[in-house]
């Protein structure tokens, strides 16, 4: 991906704005509190997906369900926001590599941002960075996906 420069990065400092003005519009969860997904697509082929809650074998068939009409369009790139996501399980992670996947088939792909502490962990140890892409903001998400430096919308 070729990067935005000039005005083509004043576009991105303004969408970056834009994503986090929209994640701050929900409230942090509680302790326990139920997964929530919110998926906005600020440009056409990138995503914005914020998750909040605890991911575990009774909700996380909700991700790829939630992003599969997505991933069916070509090229799809997804940044996932994980700042509140207080804990996810195996079926979760599970979860996330078969939405990575389904991306990567369409040529997309899929960027985890800003994991919570005891997310982060879960996916050290399990090293989930050597499968996909983690990083520790939405800023640097979309760093790595875009825009794209030929997107109308920036010229």
């Amino acid at each position: 991906m070729e990067r935005v420069g000039g005005e083509g990065a004043e576009a991105q400092a303004a969408l970056l704005a834009q994503m986090q003005n929209w994640l701050a519009e929900s409230a942090a969860p509680g302790e326990g509190a139920p997964l929530e997904l919110r998926l906005w697509t600020p440009l056409e082929g990138l995503a914005l997906l914020a998750m909040s809650g605890e991911m575990d074998m009774s909700n996380a068939h909700e991700l790829p369900a939630t992003l599969a009409p997505l991933l069916r369009q070509q090229a799809q790139r997804v940044i996932v926001d994980l700042s509140q996501m207080s804990f996810i399980d195996s079926t979760g992670i599970r979860a996330v590599v078969t939405v990575t996947n389904g991306a990567r088939e369409s040529g997309g792909e899929v960027v985890l941002a800003a994991p919570s502490e005891n997310v982060a962990r879960t996916f050290e140890i399990v090293k989930l960075r050597d499968f996909v892409p983690i990083v520790d903001s939405v800023a640097a998400a979309l760093g790595i996906l875009g825009p794209r430096a030929d997107d109308p919308r920036l010229q």
